[in-house]
């Protein structure tokens, strides 16, 4: 038996049936999603099935951001979470970026919930902006969007309720573990919370509100000792710095995770050889992303080379 650990709920679990209205599927949406940033990852799907069925956005593509093709050429930012959710290529080329809010219906924006927005935003590429939202706004919030340059649209999610969608295009559903990662992760989990087993076992709590909902996540860490607080504090957080310093942008800049060199030593031979690469990159005073360094040295050597 496998143990569900995370959660593995994706967008293909919300059945949009023909024909169907989007306040059914917006209703659906707020009911049904587990987590808030499962309801952001539908809403912001069902907004992209709204645009496409609607001709009055003149939306050509859309993609959510981290899917962009030419996110990192246009913008020089990676694909996590930034404060832009989507962006849309109107019919005549030019950029949109937007910003889903699906808040409950009694809440209110504020300036806050949107200043991540539109400072990252605010980049040559987009020739507009748009904020998508469920719920009203107060006066900081309207205030601070007018007279913007690139122009930001607000757009009342409301007003579209009554429309049919024909189809909502939703994300690949997350991969799984294989047998032997499977297999590790159920003896962890058996022994951290089966079999009741403290040692070594930490548990960080996240407490977040929204909505007027109060959710908590817990990550577990298993270790070998027991430190104090204060030592697994500082655990916790090299192990962190670790994975977003290192192992996430060996993965987003050189494909580390599709590597498939399985002979002799050659897995680890490549292996120091992107560590050694990365450095090099890091020490070049070129401000852009780690990726775009490596893309700006091939270009360099294939227009050197013709």
């Amino acid at each position: 038996m496998t143990h569900d650990h995370a959660n593995n709920t994706s967008a293909n679990d919300l059945d949009v049936r023909p024909s169907e209205r989007v306040g059914d599927v917006l209703d659906r949406i707020r009911r049904d999603a587990s987590s808030e940033a499962e309801k952001g990852r539908w809403f912001e799907h069902l907004f992209m099935a709204t645009v496409r069925d609607n001709a009055e956005f003149d939306v050509a593509e859309i993609w959510p951001w981290r899917d962009w093709p030419d996110r990192e050429q246009l913008t020089g930012l990676d694909g996590r979470d930034h404060g832009i959710d989507l962006v849309a290529r109107q019919m005549d080329g030019a950029l949109v970026a937007v910003q889903c809010k699906c808040y409950a219906a009694d809440a209110v924006i504020g300036k806050r919930h949107i200043d991540s927005f539109l400072n990252e935003s605010a980049r040559p590429a987009f020739g507009l902006r748009w904020i998508v939202s469920t719920s009203t706004w107060n006066s900081a919030a309207e205030r601070a969007i007018a007279g913007r340059q690139p122009r930001i649209a607000r757009i009342d999610f409301l007003d579209f309720l009554d429309h049919e969608i024909r189809e909502l295009q939703r994300p690949a559903e997350r991969c799984h573990p294989k047998p032997l990662q499977q297999k590790a992760i159920d003896a962890v989990y058996d022994g951290l919370v089966t079999q009741g087993n403290d040692r070594g076992k930490l548990v960080v709590g996240e407490r977040r509100l929204a909505d007027g909902t109060e959710s908590v996540d817990a990550r577990y860490h298993p270790l070998s000792a027991q430190p104090d607080a204060e030592r697994f504090g500082r655990i916790v957080r090299s192990h962190s710095a670790i994975e977003n310093s290192l192992h996430w942008v060996l993965d987003v800049s050189m494909d580390e995770d599709r590597a498939r060199n399985r002979k002799g030593n050659g897995a680890a031979c490549l292996a120091v050889v992107r560590r050694l690469a990365l450095n090099i990159a890091r020490m070049h005073p070129d401000k852009r992303s780690i990726r775009r360094k490596f893309c700006t040295r091939s270009e360099s050597r294939s227009s050197s080379s013709t």
